[in-house]
């Protein structure tokens, strides 16, 4: 009876089951405050990686915009830019491994990804022990088109301050011409500034006057018929086409034949690849050695500003010629400059038998300078085949106004600068680059 009765009284007791209660309460609690805990912390780790890998990405994938990089080149650029991210993020206490790679060479994406591993407060507490982990991951892609830019220079006599007399030594200095130099060297340091990479942005130099010096190259595209290194405009089917040379060789004068011929004194230059600082620097030089003499055989210049930007030529360019076409990944560019009308031309519109006004610089009269040169701009646009489109830019330096009307026709009033003095011709070709830049980015 007394024992019945000492239940009785425990049973009635609640203090113990009270303790017991409190007990798993705080355990709960704990358990509550420790998971908040480690969602807010993981939430946080995971913001942080997250932007860290995104960054990561994107710099791999612009990694593999650029000619000669290899996965392994990819990886390690991405994974430094990684770790460079998370120190500066403030990212610690985090266990980060396998970061990897995958990337998609054919449409310029990249996706990178990685192990985290983090303490958790909730599994230490729980006595489960172990960690939190994910594997986040991110993708990029980055295309920006490649620029191949043929500039093409008038270096005539009306560039020099007193215009030589034929047999004269070509002017080497003189207010217009030394405008030109600096706007093109401009141009080109301009387009050198966002530190391209390998074969992105590439620039060729076409100086013009009374004909185009070829150089090293003459004999080959004129079938060995230039005596002085200087060719002029093809004649028959290809007069208006970028074939290559071998399939229709480029015309030659011979020297003393024709009173208004001369040779170009300053030689054409084949794409150089800006992030080449042998080639950029080569390609310098070469504006800094412009020279000015002659009549201006517009229609000539224009010819082969295309010639430097077309693969068909690569049989005489090698490595420096034009890419294949491929408007999706290259934008081909034309810059054609002159202080004055287009005046010789010597073969009539692709006849065999020269125009009879040769120095007619009147647009309208067929086989003129000026309507040659309008004929190659409406082919040079490819306005029939989009694929094989290169955008003409033309600036007008002090230039009368036939010359205005011509080159608003060749490139369209959009892409047509007027320039008065050297600091717009300086202007536009900044505003040409600036406009490029954009396209290339947002193409």
């Amino acid at each position: 009876m007394r024992m019945m009765l000492s239940y009785g009284r425990f049973a009635g007791n609640e203090r113990g089951a009270i303790a017991v209660i409190f007990a798993v309460s705080l355990m709960v609690v704990s358990l509550v405050v420790a998971l908040s805990i480690d969602t807010a912390r993981a939430y946080d780790v995971r913001t942080r990686i997250q932007a860290a890998l995104d960054a990561a990405a994107l710099a791999g994938a612009k990694l593999l915009d650029k000619e000669g990089a290899t996965e392994a080149d990819v990886k390690a650029h991405a994974e430094s830019f990684f770790r460079e991210q998370l120190m500066r993020l403030a990212i610690s206490d985090v266990h980060i491994e396998n970061f990897d790679v995958d990337p998609d060479w054919s449409t310029s994406t990249l996706t990178a990804r990685v192990d985290v591993a983090m303490g958790s407060m909730f599994k230490d507490v729980s006595g489960t022990g172990g960690l939190m982990e994910f594997s986040p991951q991110s993708t990029a892609t980055y295309h920006a088109l490649k620029i191949e830019l043929s500039l093409v220079a008038d270096v005539t006599g009306s560039m020099c301050d007193t215009p030589p007399a034929v047999g004269d030594p070509p002017c080497t200095s003189a207010a217009k011409l030394d405008a030109l130099k600096a706007a093109a060297r401009d141009m080109v340091t301009a387009l050198s500034s966002s530190n391209p990479g390998a074969g992105a942005v590439r620039v060729g130099l076409v100086p013009y006057s009374a004909s185009v010096n070829a150089g090293a190259f003459a004999a080959a595209v004129s079938a060995g018929a230039s005596a002085d290194g200087c060719v002029v405009e093809r004649s028959g089917a290809d007069a208006f086409t970028n074939d290559s040379p071998y399939a229709q060789p480029v015309g030659a004068v011979v020297p003393g034949s024709l009173p208004f011929y001369s040779c170009a004194p300053s030689p054409i230059r084949p794409l150089a690849d800006l992030a080449s600082a042998g080639e950029r620097d080569a390609l310098l030089s070469a504006i800094d050695g412009l020279a000015g003499s002659g009549g201006t055989a517009g229609h000539i210049g224009t010819a082969w500003g295309w010639y430097l930007l077309s693969p068909e030529w690569s049989g005489l360019f090698g490595s420096r010629a034009g890419r294949g076409w491929d408007p999706a990944k290259v934008m081909k560019v034309v810059v054609l400059m002159t202080d004055g009308d287009f005046n010789i031309s010597y073969a009539n519109g692709g006849e065999t038998n020269p125009w009879p006004d040769p120095l007619s610089s009147d647009a309208s009269h067929p086989g003129s300078s000026g309507h040659q040169a309008l004929q190659l701009c409406e082919e040079i646009k490819s306005l029939g085949d989009a694929s094989k489109s290169v955008r003409i830019y033309t600036v007008a330096f002090q230039a009368p106004a036939g010359a205005e009307a011509m080159l608003k026709q060749c490139s369209g009033e959009e892409n047509y600068y007027d320039a008065a003095n050297a600091s717009q011709l300086n202007a536009a070709f900044r505003d040409i680059v600036r406009r490029l830049n954009t396209l290339r980015m947002t193409s």
